[in-house]
């Protein structure tokens, strides 16, 4: 079985309302492998980390430069 990349993992997460064909393959994928399920869970629980923390009373610089960060690491 041939596990998930990370760009379909956040392509899963930033689509998951969505109701794609591709979503539809990418859950089904994730019932029957563990692996993926795994880091799907793991992904979505950064994103919601980072969230929190953006949201956190930080410096206007750092939040700036973590909001770059973000932006950067998912351009790709």
């Amino acid at each position: 079985m041939k596990h998930l990349t990370q760009t379909a993992i956040d392509q899963f997460i930033s689509n998951i309302g969505s109701k794609s064909d591709n979503i539809f393959e990418l859950q089904d994928h994730c019932r029957v492998c563990a692996f993926c399920s795994k880091r799907i869970e793991e992904a979505i629980l950064f994103y919601v980390n980072l969230s929190n923390f953006l949201k956190a009373d930080l410096s206007p610089k750092l939040k700036a430069y973590i909001k770059k960060l973000h932006t950067e690491n998912n351009a790709d």
